[in-house]
């Protein structure tokens, strides 16, 4: 009887010891692992911040994670600046030796995504681009865009509102809407020439094979949602 309690004593006193070396050291190691592996694969100035999180410490062995967080201050592959980068990953089952040799993004089968593009970086992209809206800038407010312009009729200020549409996993249309000319409103068959032709922004290779799902305008930034 002695040598079973003995034995029940050993046993949670060595789980005790593997949940606290997983909860205060590897889950740590795999956080600063991970955080080297994406800098380097996305060329990052910085490391990403990321957060490890699971609700039985010892599954860590495992690779089993309820939950894994990344913020990034600043991305861009190809296309549109992103700013505050905020990634989900959850219910992630991937063995530690794959974690640590950076086989995270080949592994995870959902991700969703959160970010940012900036007024700024919106603008840089009209100008190295040719939307066919030349010579003016895109104003971001909440829940608007609009495109203005002092000099595209004659010296005369326009301002076009936009509507922006996700048109692919990657792509995000811009569509003309309500077209105004030294204030007024012009008819639709004047502002119909504007509203013609594919315009588009690119968001492209974003983390985890993810996916545009939703674009929406809020003050100063295109609040960005993707899936993968």
């Amino acid at each position: 009887m002695k040598i079973v309690r003995l034995l029940a004593v050993v046993a949670g006193a060595l789980l005790l010891v593997v949940g606290l070396f997983s909860y205060l050291v590897l889950s740590g190691l795999i956080e600063s692992r991970l955080a080297m592996n994406l800098q380097a694969e996305y060329g990052l100035e910085e490391e990403p911040s990321v957060a490890v999180s699971s609700n039985f410490p010892p599954e860590l062995l495992l690779g089993r994670m309820d939950r894994i967080e990344i913020q990034i201050d600043s991305f861009m592959q190809e296309g549109i600046r992103l700013q505050d980068l905020r990634i989900d990953l959850r219910d992630v089952d991937i063995s530690v030796p794959s974690l640590f040799r950076g086989n995270l993004e080949r592994e995870v089968r959902a991700a969703s995504l959160v970010a940012e593009a900036p007024e700024d970086s919106i603008n840089e992209y009209l100008r190295e681009n040719d939307l066919g809206l030349a010579g003016g800038e895109i104003d971001v407010r909440q829940n608007e865009a609009v495109y203005r312009s002092q000099d595209v009729f004659f010296g005369f200020p326009v301002s076009i509102g936009l509507d922006l549409r996700v048109a692919g996993p990657h792509i995000i249309e811009v569509v003309p809407q309500e077209v105004t000319l030294a204030g007024l409103s012009l008819p639709p068959f004047l502002a119909e020439p504007l509203a013609s032709g594919g315009r588009t922004l690119t968001v492209s290779d974003l983390p985890f094979e993810a996916g545009l799902v939703s674009v929406e305008p809020q003050n100063d930034a295109l609040v960005i949602r993707a899936e993968g």
